[in-house]
């Protein structure tokens, strides 16, 4: 809030009716065509050195305690006339200041308002008009997106043949070895070697405190800065108000500050050494062929604790239609195959495929 330096300022308004500027804030009525202030006059200040005297004041029947903001020329609801706040009946048709509802400034922010609201309507209509417009792009992103879509749907039907067949046997030879391990547990079966006691992790703990000082900032008060604003009073006069806003300035220090330390403490659990028996991979026989008669390997010989139980295969077919393709199957599925069946293959545009049926009596591929 400001403080009122007691200068009065003068103001000034327009005529609305000849046109004329300029007119002093303490007239009532223009000097030119003698028509008085509506109800929608505004004040305006020239310079704020142009002050207005004690004397002027008093000939214009405004009291000097008047000047505040509070005491405002009042609106008469009949003719529209703009009065002054002593005046007990309006100067221009004798209607009672009681009747008034309306001080001054109140037209003129009825007439702001009003202005406010036709443009936000013109803008809503202008925004409407905008969205109108949605529907063409709404109907260019479905279209992008239907394309999007019709690419990957199966659109195309295709004649695959048997080309190849191709398959791939292994055996590993597994030896039963004892070997010497160590785990937090005794494994069943294992035999103990010894067993200590050894860190398992470690805990972060609170050792002790140290203290540190870090920059740390404050504001300060450094004074104030003075601002000066006019006032209008409603009355055909502004009046000087001072502002005083306190400044501050960014002012370091040095904090101490307890920083804790922690420590790393281990844990400790019994860890077990010991032997144990496993089956541990040796040696590897694959086998492959282009044929339909797939084959394990017999080029070796099985020693004492040695086993061949560890067997893997794949089987797959060619198949040969406008692009050659690999297509792996279970052993059943690929016997069954012959050379020359043909699938009927169903593909995306951008070569998914969706579906191949197999030729009777075969089953379908993957």
């Amino acid at each position: 809030m400001g403080r009122n330096t007691g200068k009065i300022i003068r103001g000034y308004w327009d005529c609305p009716f000849c046109g004329r500027k300029g007119i002093d804030g303490l007239l009532d009525k223009c000097p030119g065509c003698g028509t008085g202030k509506r109800d929608d006059t505004r004040y305006y200040m020239k310079s704020s050195s142009d002050l207005v005297s004690g004397e002027e004041l008093e000939a214009a029947g405004i009291g000097k305690d008047e000047n505040d903001g509070l005491h405002k020329e009042w609106v008469c609801p009949f003719c529209g006339q703009l009065n002054n706040w002593k005046d007990q009946v309006c100067v221009s048709c004798g209607a009672p200041k009681e009747s008034a509802e309306e001080l001054y400034g109140d037209a003129a922010i009825r007439k702001a308002e009003r202005a406010a609201k036709e443009a936000q309507d013109l803008g809503g209509q202008a925004l409407e008009s905008k969205h109108k417009k949605k529907p063409t792009f709404l109907l260019i992103a479905a279209a992008v997106m239907l394309l999007l879509i019709l690419i990957n749907v199966p659109l195309l039907h295709e004649t695959e043949t048997v080309t190849a067949f191709a398959w791939e046997r292994e055996v590993t030879v597994e030896a039963l070895e004892t070997v010497q391990e160590s785990d937090w547990s005794l494994p069943e079966r294992a035999d103990l070697i010894r067993k200590a006691s050894e860190i398992h992790h470690y805990d972060q703990v609170l050792d002790h405190y140290e203290t540190r000082y870090e920059t740390r900032s404050r504001q300060v008060p450094d004074g104030y800065d003075t601002t000066v604003t006019y006032e209008d009073n409603g009355n055909g006069t502004f009046r000087e108000v001072e502002h005083k806003t306190p400044r501050y300035r960014t002012e370091y220090y040095e904090e101490a500050v307890q920083i804790p330390i922690y420590r790393d403490e281990p844990v400790y659990r019994t860890r077990y050494y010991y032997y144990i028996d496993k089956w541990i991979p040796k040696e590897h026989y694959p086998t492959s062929g282009t044929d339909q008669e797939p084959y394990w390997s017999s080029a070796y010989r099985l020693r004492d604790n040695e086993r061949d139980t560890l067997r893997e295969e794949e089987y797959s077919v060619i198949l040969t239609g406008k692009k050659e393709s690999r297509v792996s199957m279970d052993y059943g599925t690929w016997s069954k195959v012959q050379l020359g069946d043909q699938y009927r293959t169903t593909k995306s545009i951008t070569g998914i495929v969706y579906k191949r049926e197999a030729p009777e009596g075969a089953e379908e591929a993957a």
